[in-house]
């Protein structure tokens, strides 16, 4: 009977996680000034007549790089309790350039999300999000811009323009069910900046339901080893 039971638990322990939440790739885990394992950084001028090498040399993706710099209005950096910090092209998020409050780069930054064969439903959260300065929107699998994102603490989306704050506030972004493929997908998350730490502090978590024969395939592997303890008692 031991065995069994032992079975039993060993089977939900397999299958707990697949109906669980997943903590996806949270930026900047790692030593500040250090490459990102997880996430890629693009940097684009927005500006016509504008030229900055730090930006127009990063012309396709590059790692993006932890920051050390914590400006006064930031979240706690590294933020528990993922110990996520900023990411940006830069260790200091600043490559220069700026002039006043005016978007004049664009930044998108870039992970990958992987999604189970077994998937029937798939929901991405993040949360916390946190930008400085202007958010644009997500992309999945280099498809359109979606510009949905809502602010913790309100209902619709937030006005967001030069000088508003962005930094001070925590924002969810919910990326629904049916924008993802299995396998493999990359999310990228466009940022606009003025030059003066621009970046990105992101977590969240991936919610996965099986497909209804994963259930079935369980129920059936559940229900044999209940057989498999009764003709145990019976010998017993």
């Amino acid at each position: 009977m031991r065995i069994v039971r032992t079975s039993l638990a060993a089977a939900l322990v397999a299958i707990v996680p697949s109906i669980a939440s997943a903590q996806i790739n949270a930026t900047g885990l790692g030593a500040p000034g250090t490459a990102d394992p997880n996430w890629q950084v693009k940097c684009e001028i927005l500006v016509v007549g504008v030229t900055n090498p730090a930006c127009s040399e990063r012309d396709d993706f590059a790692p993006a790089i932890i920051s050390a710099a914590n400006p006064g209005g930031w979240a706690n950096d590294p933020l528990a309790p993922t110990n996520a910090r900023y990411i940006g092209l830069t260790e200091s998020n600043t490559i220069g350039g700026n002039q006043g409050e005016n978007p004049r780069y664009r930044y998108t930054f870039r992970t990958t999300v992987t999604i189970p064969d077994f998937a029937a439903y798939t929901q991405l959260v993040l949360d916390p999000l946190w930008l400085d300065n202007y958010w644009v929107g997500f992309a999945i699998n280099e498809g359109p811009i979606n510009t949905l994102l809502r602010p913790l603490d309100a209902q619709g989306n937030p006005t967001v323009a030069p000088n508003g704050n962005n930094w001070n506030r925590r924002f969810t972004l919910v990326i629904p069910e049916g924008s993802f493929n299995q396998g493999a997908n990359t999310l990228d998350i466009i940022v606009d900046g003025n030059g003066l730490t621009d970046g990105l502090l992101v977590a969240g978590r991936l919610n996965v339901v099986p497909e209804p024969s994963t259930y079935a395939l369980m129920a059936t592997g559940l229900a044999g080893l209940a057989t498999l303890a009764r003709r145990r008692r019976t010998r017993a």
